[in-house]
């Protein structure tokens, strides 16, 4: 077998081909409505809910004991938070292309309407409040957002130079 391709980094390499197999092919991707992917994600908020709940009598319950909302924070917190970062990331990628606006990729709604979606569903089920954890996690990365985005704007040219983006 020959020597597998890499990338090319600072301090080590990555290799870029599978250990379990041949590169993947061609991939056919589905284009979706913004209605289609507000449905996933309040079909996956909703099964974030009820994967929350514990069945007890035939009745799915909520705050069993505190370590039960501890689990029910942590659950509840990771869509919204993998929405703020994918916000984050996108906004990030905007101010290094130099287009200054959200950019919206593929078939993909914005961040923030997809958060709205999530929180809905959230609701309906009484999660109308995100509790203290919940929060804190979400709160953490918007007051991070402007900070990382003034860095970025300060070092926009060593950026495009490093990753060799041309503007």
């Amino acid at each position: 077998m020959g020597k597998p391709d890499v990338i090319p980094g600072e301090k080590f390499a990555l290799p870029v081909t599978c250990p379990l197999g041949p590169p993947v092919g061609p991939l056919d991707l589905l284009e979706k409505s913004y209605k289609q992917e507000f449905e996933a994600d309040g079909l996956g908020a909703r099964l974030v809910v009820l994967s929350a709940g514990r069945l007890e009598n035939n009745k799915l319950v909520f705050g069993v004991d505190e370590q039960h909302w501890f689990d029910i924070d942590t659950t509840l917190t990771g869509p919204l938070m993998f929405l703020r970062l994918d916000r984050l990331v996108t906004r990030v990628a905007s101010e290094i292309c130099g287009t200054h606006e959200l950019l919206i990729y593929g078939d993909h709604p914005p961040s923030d309407a997809r958060i709205s979606v999530v929180r809905t569903m959230y609701g309906q089920f009484g999660f109308t409040e995100l509790r203290k954890q919940t929060s804190f996690c979400v709160e953490w990365i918007d007051a991070m957002e402007e900070g990382v985005l003034s860095f970025v704007r300060s070092n926009l040219p060593a950026i495009r130079e490093r990753f060799r983006i041309a503007h």
